[in-house]
């Protein structure tokens, strides 16, 4: 299973490595969009709030600095249409608007915040 994380925390992203040790990890939306420009992926975890832009001047939905960014690029170049989306940000307006962005195009997406994501057993076929 090809698994894509964009995430910034050190601290998730170790939980990350512990589930999904092969997964690729960036932490900008400029990496994610490389990566997923490159190849196709079955299962892409997409955090919303990313630093240090996205802190600074804070806006709930900048897309810039965040992981809206990368669902919209994904949307523009209809790319990854048979990846599992997972949006696991705990910034619930930012949240929903990558949910509704990837739902409206018939992305399989679903948001599972990543503290509901630590409850979580993962098994060899997905999650």
């Amino acid at each position: 299973m090809k698994v894509l994380v964009l995430e910034d925390s050190e601290e998730r992203i170790t939980w990350f490595r512990s589930k999904f040790p092969s997964a690729e990890i960036v932490n900008t939306a400029d990496e994610a969009i490389r990566l997923l420009s490159e190849a196709p992926y079955d299962v892409i975890f997409l955090d919303h709030d990313l630093a240090p832009l996205h802190y600074e001047g804070y806006n709930p939905i900048n897309d810039e600095s965040s992981g809206r960014k990368v669902t919209r690029w994904i949307i523009a170049t209809d790319t990854q249409k048979s990846a599992r989306f997972v949006v696991h940000s705990l910034n619930a307006p930012g949240a929903a608007a990558m949910v509704e962005t990837l739902h409206l195009s018939g992305r399989r997406v679903e948001w599972v915040p990543f503290t509901v994501l630590l409850q979580l057993e993962f098994g060899p076929l997905g999650i």
